[in-house]
């Protein structure tokens, strides 16, 4: 016997099957619609509005470089724990080598919370770590990548262009 519940969700499973069968008739990618949104994205470099910014000790600096990387999760090697970035603030430390510096919530107790300087290396830690979902890592050699095809794209057109010219 079928119940009320199980009866609605076998029919939407129906529905929902039928429906990506339909559209991949005519050639749409039904798996990457079923992907889950993209709600921010993170430059893994540091990026160059950044730099000039990284020694600024004001508000606006800190709540332009938060807005990056607040909430961001990386592994730490050191420690081995996880860390979540504050969601409201950075520490900036005065000195030769000082800047602004991530402070990072330990998942584990028995590590206390730090900060971390804002540069390659903990980008690349947050990069190679796994994000929750809606959070989409874009490294800088991918970007130069898709410029360069870009170019190229770009350049066989001009080719193509003077070739009909003639």
């Amino acid at each position: 016997m079928i119940t009320a519940c199980s009866a609605s969700s076998l029919t939407c499973f129906v529905i929902c099957v039928s429906f990506d069968l339909q559209l991949e008739k005519f050639g749409v990618d039904t798996v990457v619609l079923k992907q889950p949104a993209t709600n921010r994205v993170f430059r893994a470099w540091v990026e160059d509005w950044e730099k000039d910014l990284l020694k600024m000790n004001d508000c606006v600096a800190e709540a332009r470089i938060l807005a990056k990387y607040k909430g961001l999760i990386f592994w730490d090697p050191d420690t081995s724990a996880n860390f979540t970035v504050h969601e409201e603030n950075l520490e900036f430390h005065r000195g030769k080598d000082g800047g602004w510096h991530l402070i990072g919530n330990s998942s584990d107790e028995s590590v206390e919370d730090e900060g971390f300087a804002i540069g390659e290396m903990i980008i690349g830690m947050i990069a190679d770590t796994e994000q929750r979902s809606g959070v989409e890592i874009i490294r800088e050699e991918e970007v130069e990548m898709t410029e360069l095809a870009d170019d190229v794209w770009a350049n066989q057109e001009v080719e193509e262009e003077a070739d009909t010219s003639c």
